[in-house]
């Protein structure tokens, strides 16, 4: 009986955490309901507040927006008043300067001195203008409008004044190699607005596209930066000179062009000779540096090592710190510069993606500088290799 016993108090027992367990559950059920149906309640209210919220005057953010406006191009400033309808006597919209606390205007009337400033508003409009006439950088800042309820209804503009400015890329002097295609680009920043057109002259005449010479063309790619390409196929030193790039919304920018015969790459390139060689000789001189270091340091290892170690173990070992340290380091130095060529392809093709320029297809300067110093250093592996491997078959005969 006693088994029998405690099998059915084991059962009596499950059977009882069964039904606390359902209890539980089923309370927790109703009181995810009961909150359910409060959030429900409250948020009619919330709707209800906000209905009773746009029942009254309210700003419409989305045609009541931050304004970018151009240098001396007349600035609108709108703010757009809802449910206004006929409180116009009693509620007034004004327009504040914050820069210094300036009632601008009030209504249909402006308050100012200046005469750049007029408000604009047409009956049975919802649109309350502050008109802003020959903007100047100084009249960049928040503009307040107001509306004169009770709280006040603000709203806070930002009115931003730029002005378009031309760049020409590799200014103010660019080298060009004889024979090769100048490619100069003229960028225009800070237009909200594509320029019309832009002209290109050389020295100071306006360049013909049909003339005899031949070879001459723009491509204009738009976008929020404009940007005008000149190209002028097989340099000769007669195209030496003056380039102006001249947009219709921006100041002009010029460079100079310099065709020489028989240069450097780095010079075709946009970088003054001195430049040139200075960068040049600067990264040879590390380089050089860094090889002479190698087989230095391979040397001193070649003389000491082989004294610290036993006679049995100096040949196994003894090439070691003379060829393979500096296979190691050509061979990632290789590596390393094979990564960078790919990066460098990749980044160059990404640049001229849906682009017609021509690119320029020569290596980069990094591998141009540092592609003879391996060579170097394979040569000092070589030359170890060469001077030393009949001493070291001679020391270990020596041991044999």
């Amino acid at each position: 009986m006693a088994p029998y016993r405690n099998i059915l108090l084991l059962i009596l027992w499950m059977t009882s955490l069964l039904i606390t367990h359902s209890s539980v559950m089923g309370a927790q059920r109703e009181s995810s309901k009961a909150k359910e149906n409060t959030s429900a309640n409250g948020g009619v209210k919330n709707n209800i507040e906000v209905d009773e919220q746009k029942s009254g005057p309210y700003v419409d953010k989305a045609a009541s927006k931050n304004i970018t406006a151009l240098l001396g191009k007349t600035a609108y400033l709108n703010c757009r008043v809802k449910n206004l309808g006929n409180k116009t006597m009693l509620l007034q919209v004004s327009w504040i300067r914050h820069r210094d606390i300036h009632l601008l205007t009030v209504g249909r009337y402006t308050y100012t001195s200046d005469q750049r400033f007029r408000a604009i508003h047409h009956p049975h409009s919802e649109d309350w203008i502050l008109q802003i006439k020959y903007p100047q950088h100084r009249d960049s800042g928040i503009y307040e409008c107001q509306v004169s309820s009770t709280p006040h209804i603000s709203h806070y503009i930002h009115l931003n004044v730029i002005e378009p400015s031309t760049e020409i890329i590799g200014a103010p002097d660019l080298y060009i190699e004889s024979g090769s295609t100048i490619n100069i680009s003229c960028l225009v920043l800070n237009s909200p607005e594509t320029p019309a057109y832009i002209f290109w002259n050389h020295n100071n005449a306006i360049i013909s596209y049909d003339s005899p010479r031949g070879g001459v063309s723009v491509i204009t790619e738009k976008g929020e930066t404009t940007t005008s390409f000149l190209l002028i196929k097989n340099a000769r030193p007669s195209d030496s000179g003056q380039y102006q790039c001249n947009p219709s919304n921006a100041k002009s920018k010029s460079v100079t062009v310099h065709v020489l015969n028989g240069v450097s790459h780095s010079v075709s390139r946009g970088i003054p000779s001195s430049n040139a060689a200075r960068g040049s000789s600067s990264s040879s001189d590390v380089t050089m540096s860094l090889s002479h270091n190698l087989h230095i340091c391979s040397l001193v290892l070649f003389t000491l090592l082989p004294h610290t170690l036993s006679r049995r173990s100096r040949t196994d070992i003894v090439l070691l710190p003379l060829i393979s340290c500096e296979y190691m380091l050509t061979s990632f130095l290789i590596i390393l510069l094979h990564m960078y060529s790919f990066v460098w392809n990749y980044v160059m093709k990404v640049l001229h993606m849906g682009s017609r320029v021509p690119t320029n297809k020569t290596p980069s300067p990094l591998i141009r500088q540092w592609g003879s110093q391996i060579q170097l250093n394979k040569k000092n592996v070589f030359f170890n290799t060469a001077v030393y491997l009949p001493f070291l078959w001679r020391q270990e005969s020596a041991v044999r």
